[in-house]
């Protein structure tokens, strides 16, 4: 992935080269954060998380609002790294 996730009280900051991104996401959200960049869907981390799916869901929101997206397509559109040649 281009970005790394930082647990920091940091300003949201996106280089255009190195596309680091640094957000103040808790480790949990961090957690959901990978798994939905590698399309798992949100019943199956609530499986693998043992928690509801409504609480990946509120997760999955409050780590959209912090990466400056609308939608989870917007999130792994912009977060995903695209495969090497």
């Amino acid at each position: 992935m281009y970005e790394v996730f930082a647990l920091t009280k940091k300003k949201h900051i996106v280089t255009s080269e190195s596309k680091i991104v640094y957000e103040d996401l808790t480790r949990r959200e961090i957690e959901i954060a990978l798994c939905i960049l590698n399309n798992v869907s949100y019943k199956k981390i609530a499986q693998e998380l043992f928690i509801a799916e409504s609480t990946v869901s509120k997760h999955a929101s409050n780590i959209f609002k912090k990466t400056g997206v609308k939608n989870k397509r917007q999130f792994i559109s912009r977060f995903k790294k695209k495969p090497s040649k």
